[in-house]
């Protein structure tokens, strides 16, 4: 009688294949994670570069806007060296164009401020809102199109202009019949939107009825934007860009006109020539006339991811503008960051005085 074969792997063998596989299993899940985790920080890499070129992208668009304002050309009104600067949360139309105090606000297409004066040149800013240490600045303009009197949105801010005057008419679209200019043909001026807009950095992303709402912490270029607010005219805050940390400016001064000479850093008197051209940078402008001479404006903003990064300290320091560093401390170190500038020339402005 014949011996029966026994088929099949013995334990040991089947023991040994599944340790085999267990091991191959772990090798292509460490590869799986490590791969996710790296796809999760190019995405975060592509977000900060993205964000920081939209950023600089936004505030460029509304810049090279500043100081139009139709037919007007403001230079007919220049303010003097004494009058005082507008107030830049004003929202009464009778105001916008001069001030009480009889200043042309519409000859300031800017006006900034640090973070140490913020609130004072801002107040229509919520100090809990802001993430310290940055600038703002306000940008006025008209929108570059023409609405026909018929479709004036009743708290919006409109300005109306013709080139035969030299002065426009600002009012609400409640108040329709004020837009009286007409041109030399006898047709209507061109009316346009004119809304304020005051850039800042934010500590969150939603800051919706005035205050951040809670679980949406992280700092974001925000704009204030004067308008119909649904039941007022007033100032909107909208986020723009999230992820941006830090934002400052520096403004270029056409130092020719009535002073046609100027000290630079090293105490050199320097004469310039009344060309449009910014002939120096400064940060901070003490006066109304060099608030006038602005004609463009450097921009610093530092973009940061929105995760941290397990076991990443950012040890850099990071040069804003002259005399102005920042150094990520404490679990801000944590967060991978980029740096971006850019320089814009306000054309409508520098071109009037070339």
């Amino acid at each position: 009688m014949m011996k029966s074969r026994q088929l099949g792997l013995s334990i040991i063998e089947i023991m040994v294949a599944m340790t085999l596989g267990l091991l191959l299993l772990t090798a292509v899940g460490a590869f799986y994670v490590a791969q996710s985790r790296n796809q999760r920080e190019l995405s975060s890499q592509f977000a900060q570069i993205e964000n920081g070129r939209y950023a600089l992208d936004v505030l460029t668009k509304y810049l090279q806007n500043a100081g139009y304002y139709g037919s007007y050309i403001y230079m007919d009104e220049f303010p003097e060296s004494t009058d005082p600067m507008p107030d830049a949360c004003e929202k009464d139309p009778q105001f916008l164009y001069k001030t009480a105090s009889g200043t042309n606000a519409l000859a300031f297409a800017v006006q900034g401020a640090t973070s140490g004066t913020m609130l004072a040149t801002f107040p229509c800013i919520a100090s809990a809102n802001i993430y310290s240490d940055n600038d703002a600045f306000a940008v006025r303009s008209v929108d570059p199109t023409v609405i026909a009197s018929s479709s004036l949105v009743a708290r919006n801010i409109y300005l109306q202009s013709v080139a035969r005057q030299n002065y426009p008419i600002i009012a609400t679209g409640s108040n329709a019949a004020s837009f009286t200019l007409t041109n030399l043909s006898g047709t209507a001026g061109e009316i346009r939107r004119y809304p304020v807009r005051i850039f800042y950095i934010a500590r969150c992303v939603d800051a919706s009825g005035g205050v951040c709402t809670t679980g949406s912490d992280a700092p974001t270029l925000h704009a204030l934007e004067l308008g119909d607010t649904g039941s007022a005219t007033d100032f909107t805050d909208m986020p723009l860009v999230e992820g941006i940390e830090r934002m400052v400016v520096e403004y270029g001064l056409d130092m020719a006109g009535s002073n046609h000479s100027y000290t630079d850093a090293s105490g050199t008197v320097r004469v310039v020539v009344h060309d449009g051209m910014p002939d120096v940078y400064r940060r901070v402008l003490t006066s109304t006339d060099e608030w006038a001479r602005v004609v463009s404006l450097r921009i610093t903003i530092v973009a940061r991811a929105n995760k941290i990064t397990a076991g990443y300290t950012d040890g850099r320091s990071y040069t804003l503008a002259s005399g102005v560093v920042y150094t990520p401390t404490g679990s801000a170190a944590n967060y991978k960051r980029k740096l971006f500038r850019k320089t814009v020339y306000l054309s409508n402005i520098g071109a009037r005085r070339e």
